[in-house]
């Protein structure tokens, strides 16, 4: 259907009835190398597919955002409509990677993998003595979790009431109960006990700025659902104002994108630009409803040619009668590149990962891998796809040329013999040595 993909890597989940007639596909992912490793069925044949994601992934209108190199997702959908019912992250710092997913008899998600160091799972918090630990975890309740059916309110004015009315899809099963788990002290949250609360409140003068608000929803049977937002309050003087934060780190070679949104307290119609001074890789798109999206590629090609990455960014929203400006600082990141040394003519060398020529792209000549297809955020690791493996490979500057499989989740022993020109995979979990 034309679909592309968001960025580096991206995966779908597509259904098809009993006749192979497609019923629905749909495609997730953010600006990285994201992946779909696992997917099952509850009794009540609704899909659940899990897998890992790099900086931000988007399910819908649910952006997860990873707490270090790699986390965990686990997502549901309508088996009806492929509509995302919720998404749920875990991780932590490091790279944390999933093994499995299994649905209980009775419709809890079962997930297990293995974390770096420390991981979060909700309120549950994990560590490990060494580096690596693996975990088991339980998600989900018999009847499935409460949904919510109402985007939050993300704007505010001081000195006026604010209002927003947050209700859950049609349950059927037990009473539903409602909970602030974060909220500044000036609002309240009311359970109406029907199915919807109420969280209202006046903010005054010093309340203006950013406030976090996480509200909860449980089926008292342990099924609950989560609705976290940023609130943004403003001055009721008809100035607009911005109720999106900018994301400030981009990564040489990936694609960039922050999504603007703002809010008038007259309810007058907005538009954005984008001021002089902004690195020249940049555009903003105004799509006229209140929104924009600032995007861009900060490439090889560009830096090579002394172009400027970095630099302050300013974003103008007005009414028509009054503008605001946003300005933040845009730091360009080289991500596992950031400690490479140029030995001319595209050749590089990291000093833990060896000599390779970097083509404009991802793709690079390893002096001993031969080509690799290279990605990573982290200026000590790096994931590298053999195209003859057909598989990514993780690793790092404390573990090569160990190398971690990702699809198969086995670790090998890489081995280059210059004397014959010829590469080797020791696998640990087959015990023998294989030519690649």
């Amino acid at each position: 259907d034309g679909n592309s993909s968001a960025g580096d890597w991206d995966f779908f989940v597509v259904k098809y009835d009993s006749n192979g007639t497609r019923a629905w596909v749909r495609i997730f992912g953010g600006t990285f190398s994201d992946h779909a490793s696992a997917v099952s069925l509850d009794h009540s044949d609704q899909p659940y597919f899990a897998g890992l994601f790099q900086d931000t992934v988007t399910f819908g209108a649910i952006a997860l955002p990873s707490a270090g190199e790699h986390d965990v997702f686990l997502v549901k959908l309508d088996a009806d409509s492929g509509q995302v019912v919720w998404a749920k992250r875990a991780g932590g710092e490091g790279s944390d990677q999933l093994r499995g997913l299994a649905i209980d008899a009775d419709g809890s998600a079962l997930l297990t993998g293995y974390f770096e160091e420390t991981a979060s799972f909700d309120e549950h918090s994990l560590s490990t003595s060494g580096s690596r630990g693996l975990f088991l975890a339980k998600i989900g309740s018999p009847s499935g979790n409460p949904i919510f059916a109402t985007d939050p309110v993300l704007a505010a004015s001081e000195g006026v009431e604010y209002r927003y009315v947050a209700m859950v899809h049609a349950w059927e099963g037990d009473s539903l109960g409602f909970t602030a788990i974060s909220s500044p002290s000036w609002l309240i949250l009311t359970d109406e006990g029907n199915g919807s609360a109420t969280l209202a409140g006046k903010p005054s003068i010093s309340d203006l700025g950013p406030h976090s608000v996480e509200i909860r929803v449980s089926d008292g049977r342990g099924g609950a659902t989560s609705q976290s937002y940023q609130l943004m309050v403003g001055e009721s003087n008809g100035e607009p104002f911005f109720t999106s934060s900018p994301v400030t780190t981009a990564y040489l070679g990936d694609f960039y994108s922050y999504s603007l949104s703002a809010h008038d307290s007259n309810g007058d119609a907005l538009s954005f630009s984008l001021e002089p001074g902004a690195p020249d890789w940049l555009a903003l798109i105004d799509d006229g409803t209140g929104s924009a999206t600032l995007t861009g590629t900060p490439t090889e090609d560009l830096a090579a040619s002394g172009e400027v990455m970095d630099g302050n960014v300013t974003i103008l929203v007005t009414d028509g009668a009054i503008s605001v400006d946003q300005t933040f600082s845009l730091t360009v990141s080289s991500g596992w590149r950031e400690t490479r040394e140029s030995l001319g003519n595209n050749w590089y060398r990291l000093d833990w990962f060896g000599d390779f020529f970097q083509t404009p792209s991802d793709w690079s000549y390893h002096n001993e891998l031969g080509w690799v297809f290279m990605n990573g955020i982290s200026p000590s690791s790096v994931w590298i796809w053999l195209p003859s493996e057909k598989s990514w490979f993780w690793t790092s500057k404390s573990s090569y040329p160990h190398l971690f499989d990702h699809e198969t989740g086995d670790w090998s022993y890489f081995q280059y013999d210059g004397s014959t020109k010829k590469r080797y995979l020791y696998r640990y979990s087959a015990t023998n040595w294989a030519e690649f």
